[in-house]
């Protein structure tokens, strides 16, 4: 998790403009890593584009770049669910605002086995 939240840091920091600074994550689920491509030991990245509205919702999803179409499907499908803080139009605050950003799927950011937890 802490790649996606790393990343999502990184794409408001990183292309700060002033227009920008309104966009706040409320509901921002990482993709899922396919199981398969996980155990065969694949990784990539995908190149994704959309559209965040001032009333929070994400649109206009598209796959720019993907090493693996199974990435692109888990970016996609994590994406639709994004949701921003609703903004007020005004000043310098745009109706939406075009977002592109890298998601990498790399091994070490998901353990193929998670740790179990002992019973008391």
């Amino acid at each position: 998790m802490r790649w996606f939240f790393a990343w999502l840091l990184l794409v408001f920091v990183g292309s700060t403009l002033a227009s920008e600074k309104f966009l706040i994550p409320e509901n921002n689920p990482k993709p899922v890593y396919p199981r398969m491509l996980q155990r065969a030991g694949i990784t990539g990245e995908v190149k994704v584009s959309f559209i965040a509205r001032a009333d929070g919702s994400v649109s206009d999803i598209r796959i720019r770049e993907s090493t693996h179409p199974d990435l692109a499907e888990a970016v996609r499908v994590a994406i639709a669910q994004w949701r921003f803080k609703p903004w007020v139009v005004e000043g310098d605050k745009p109706e939406e605002q075009e977002i592109v950003a890298p998601m990498i799927f790399r091994l070490e950011d998901h353990p193929l086995h998670q740790p179990m937890a002992e019973n008391s």
